[in-house]
């Protein structure tokens, strides 16, 4: 229901409360009083609830209610998160994939799942939040300052995804979202679905969701190499682009949680999958105005525009970006006497794949103009009667990128908190134990060539004109790359990528951790210490060995909140983390380059 229609309702409930209480009056003469309260609410909101709980937390906290992510136009976490002040986005063809505090580089970073941390699905540090759909979310928690209960890796900051809890609605309750609309780029499709329902009694909850996304776009760019020559600008090479993009993601999962009766006690079990999947097609050509004046024997002339020979090269791909969360968590909170505990028990798998087969043509010739007095409109045009689809290159190939890397995690975690009373202050004292047990297994960035197997690109060519809101002065045309890329499979028995030994990764790595915090209460304030221990066990398998180390951490943390008036917080924190290296970086494999004498590995 609407604020609108609601508000309406209410109005004509205190309407009719006052017809009866006048009828009721005048029938008794006005002997009896008979007093009538009508209360009406406004539309559930949580963010108010929201609001309450970054001022009255312990540290220096974000909080985005659900109510709220609703009414964003957003698909993923990134876009949500993005609204939160301090973070920021970084985007990949216009759209949210990574988030970081304060500039921090991504990895500083940590994001966990109601409270169990998920590796990330790049190299195991890096979290990609474009994998995760607002829907599944009933609250976020972006916290800046850092607490001992907090893992270690969050340098700049932690984020935590609350679930939809069944009990947080009583009895049934239904609610979906659908949506559609077209890209203005290139005309494409968007379409997004997601439902949710749940149903808690007095003893069980249970709730189930599925989410839909897809968005297809074009994006389009233009690249540049160029220098200052004597003061005067000299255009190297101009890089001309087109992407036909397809991004989908889903979302399944649910929670079922059991409370007896008469006790603060819960037990639950709670399950999410969530995949994302990038289909990228790409139109690419290369225009090398400084290799053509080299190839003719000239030097290239400095200025803004000029005519010259172009080496031109050509790649197309249709490949695909995919990334899988898989986590599951069995919990269980008990009041004992004065104690209350929380235990976890999580598995998750994450993935990451990239697949890119690029037909490559190169050493072409044409002869071209150039202009970049408009440097957000370059331009570059062929000489009279060359048309770009007539162009031979002298040379044609098949290039194969890849890489991949799954990640098991095994988690257990226990924590413990009690309220005490010292010197006339109450106090809360807080302490956790945790386990994580991961095992990394795949390869690094890979590349390949090959060739075409009689396949000629050219035949692929439509007369399909780039979308663009550049100027498409080289009259650029779509190629059916899919079709394309159908018929290398057919031809080659199936395209795949075999990583060399230098790029392998096997990886288990154990972490325990341990923590202990006092929260002081003052009449001003708060006082929040502690320290947080992590010890790290790690080997590392290669084609020729394997490394292994341990190594551990104390990292201690005070956080000081002062309550300067009743809307005015004033927030401190001092913190200590730490980074581990990346999965790729703590391979343990080599390449050795005898002709460049390098040697580079993890």
């Amino acid at each position: 229901m609407t604020p609108f229609a609601r508000n309406r309702l209410a109005a004509c409930v205190v309407l009719a409360c006052s017809s009866s209480y006048s009828y009721a009056a005048q029938t008794n003469d006005y002997n009896e009083i008979e007093e009538v309260v009508a209360v009406a609410s406004p539309i559930k909101d949580s963010q108010k609830a929201a609001i309450m709980a970054k001022q009255s937390a312990s540290n220096f906290v974000d909080i985005v209610a659900a109510d709220t992510i609703g009414r964003f136009p957003d698909q993923n976490l990134a876009d949500s998160l993005g609204r939160v002040p301090g973070l920021a986005i970084e985007r990949d063809q216009g759209q949210a994939r990574y988030i970081n505090f304060r500039g921090a580089p991504f990895r500083y970073t940590t994001i966990a799942i109601d409270g169990m941390t998920i590796p990330g699905a790049e190299n195991g540090r890096i979290p990609r939040f474009d994998s995760f759909p607002s829907v599944i979310t009933s609250r976020l928690s972006a916290n800046k300052a850092i607490m001992p209960d907090m893992p270690g890796e969050s340098i700049a900051g932690f984020i935590n995804i609350e679930t939809f809890n069944p009990f947080n609605v009583e009895g049934f309750s239904l609610a979906t979202d659908v949506g559609l609309g077209n890209q203005a780029l290139g005309d494409g499709d968007i379409s997004k679905f997601s439902v949710r329902t749940s149903w808690s009694g007095e003893n069980v909850g249970i709730s189930l969701f599925a989410s839909q996304n897809s968005r297809e776009q074009i994006t389009d760019n233009r690249e540049f190499d160029l220098e200052q020559e004597d003061s005067e600008l000299v255009v190297n090479e101009l890089d001309m682009r087109s992407y036909k993009v397809k991004r989908e993601d889903e979302a399944y999962g649910g929670r079922f949680e059991y409370r007896p009766s008469d006790s603060m006690n819960r037990f639950f079990f709670s399950t999410l999958y969530s995949k994302f999947q990038d289909h990228e097609e790409r139109n690419q050509y290369v225009f090398d105005f400084a290799g053509g004046a080299e190839a003719a024997g000239s030097n290239l002339a400095a200025g803004e525009t000029g005519t010259g020979l172009a080496m031109v090269s050509r790649s197309l791909e249709y490949g695909l970006y995919e990334n899988s969360t898989w986590t599951n968590t069995l919990g269980a909170d008990l009041q004992l006497g004065d104690w209350f505990l929380e235990a976890r028990t999580n598995f998750t798998k994450t993935e990451n794949d990239v697949f890119l087969p690029l037909p490559y043509s190169l050493y072409g010739t044409a002869v071209a103009s150039y202009d970049v007095t408009d440097i957000n409109d370059p331009l570059v045009t062929l000489a009279p009667g060359i048309s770009l689809n007539d162009i031979d290159y002298g040379y044609e190939m098949l290039l194969v990128y890849g890489s991949a890397l799954s990640i098991d995690s095994l988690q257990f975690k226990l924590d413990a908190e009690t309220d005490f009373t010292f010197a006339g202050l109450n106090n809360t004292f807080k302490m956790g134990l945790g386990h994580d047990q991961r095992e990394a297994q795949g390869y690094g960035t890979n590349g390949g060539m090959g060739s075409l197997y009689g396949i000629n690109p050219s035949d692929y060519v439509t007369d399909q004109a780039w979308h663009t809101d550049f100027t498409n002065s080289i009259n650029g045309t779509y190629f059916d790359n899919k079709q394309l890329r159908a018929d290398l499979e057919s031809a080659s028995g199936g395209l795949t990528v075999t990583p060399d030994n230098a790029s392998k990764i096997n990886i288990d790595e154990n972490i325990t951790t341990a923590y202990a915090m006092v929260t002081n209460q003052f009449k001003w304030g708060s006082l929040v210490s502690g320290v947080r221990i992590e010890s790290t066990d790690y080997t590392s398998s290669g084609p020729e060995g394997e490394h292994s180390d341990t190594f551990t951490e104390v990292l201690p943390s005070v956080n000081l909140n002062i309550d300067l008036s009743d809307q005015v917080k004033f927030r401190a924190a001092l913190s200590t983390g730490m980074s581990r290296p990346t999965y790729n970086e703590w391979r343990a494999s080599a390449s050795i380059d005898t002709t460049e004498q390098t040697i580079s590995g993890g």
